[in-house]
Parts: C-alpha cells; sequence; structure tokens
C-alpha cells in the first residue's frame, strides 16, 4: 500500500497491481486445470488398465495414505505439513473421509482459505497443500 500512497500517479499503480492478480489467478487457474487433465488422463488409464466401469472411474474414492494403494494410484499431496496419498477427489471428500465433515474446521488449500459450501466443487491436484484448521477457545 505504501507504494501506491507515495506515487506520482496512485491509480495507474492500482490498474497495474490489479492486471497483475488478474494474470497470477488466470496463470493459476490454468495450472489447476492442466494437473486435473493429467490427474484425469492417469485415472482413466488406470481405470482402462484394472477393467473399471466408467461408473466406478466416477465414483468418489476417498481415504488417505502414507503411500500410493495397491494399485499404483491415488493423489499426492501435502495434508497438515506431512506428505500423504489421497484417494478423494474433491476437498469435501477428503474432509468426509477424515471425519471432519460436521466439525467446526475451516479449509485451506495452496494457501487460500476455501468456504466449507465451495468444498465438494473444489478439485484436488496432485501436490496441493491442504490445511484443516480446528477452532478451539480457551483462555
Amino acid at each position: 500500500m505504501s507504494a501506491v500512497v507515495g506515487h506520482a500517479d496512485p491509480a495507474a499503480v492500482c490498474v497495474t497491481l490489479k492486471r497483475s492478480i488478474e494474470r497470477w489467478e488466470a496463470e493459476d487457474a490454468l495450472r489447476r486445470s492442466q494437473s486435473l487433465s493429467i490427474a484425469e488422463n492417469a485415472k482413466r488409464t488406470e481405470a482402462a488398465r484394472l477393467g473399471k466401469t466408467e461408473e466406478t472411474l466416477n465414483a468418489p474414492a476417498v481415504g488417505t495414505s502414507e503411500a500410493p494403494n495397491a494399485a499404483g494410484t491415488g493423489i499426492p499431496l501435502l495434508l497438515n505439513g506431512k506428505r500423504t496419498w489421497c484417494e478423494s477427489v474433491s476437498l469435501g471428500a477428503l474432509a468426509g473421509a477424515l471425519g471432519l465433515a460436521g466439525r467446526r474446521v475451516m479449509a485451506e488449500l495452496n494457501g487460500q482459505a476455501v468456504p466449507r459450501a465451495d468444498w465438494d466443487a473444489v478439485p484436488l491436484c496432485p501436490d496441493d497443500r491442504v490445511e484443516f484448521v480446528q477452532f478451539v477457545g480457551g483462555g
């Protein structure tokens, strides 16, 4: 903010900053869609190799482990600071698999807070950083 206040043309700085933020958001959206496409292709290839049906492929899988499952599938994640493999396809499915669906927790994905209403719509991509934070009171 001090760069805006101390600049001769604060409006121009704001416009430049806004464009930079929009560019970063677009690049992040592209990265996430590419990661999702790669993950989906890998999932389809594995399903075909195992003879799974389209229904089985699209069924929400849940659970986490410290290594890929026996079939070698799963998404590598950093979950609450710990490297893990996840079978969940969305943030909501992961919360459910961890028993957090009805609890008072906040979710953060790659450093951004995610509203609970959006959890089921937010796909998980390889190497995402997921944090679940529980609120506690006290003095």
